[in-house]
């Protein structure tokens, strides 16, 4: 999402107000000087957006893998911890029998 983002960013650049200086002319100069300032500020914020989708991207899917790793870790104590006791109550049978 966060390429996309920049891609949005890049092509509202790219299309910015200097192209409507022909049309406006001279009459309009203040006109677009307001607009410019306000289109820089909106490409600087979409560029500043990208950048911190991208942190979230990345954040998430450190924490998917820490959440992977935890939970495998989980699993296989609480295999061992079962196993253990399975064994534990066979020796328990093994030795009431006797």
């Amino acid at each position: 999402m966060a390429e996309q983002i920049a891609a949005a960013g890049a092509a509202a650049a790219a299309c910015g107000p200097a192209v409507l200086a022909p049309v406006f002319g001279l009459i309009g100069q203040e006109f677009l000087g307001a607009v410019t300032g306000t289109h820089l500020a909106h490409t600087d914020a979409v560029v500043r957006l990208a950048g911190t989708v991208a942190s979230i991207g990345s954040a998430a899917a450190a924490s998917a893998v820490s959440y992977a790793l935890t939970d495998a870790g989980t699993g296989a104590t609480l295999a061992a911890s079962a196993a253990d006791t399975t064994v534990a109550s066979a020796a328990g049978v093994a030795q009431d029998a006797r």
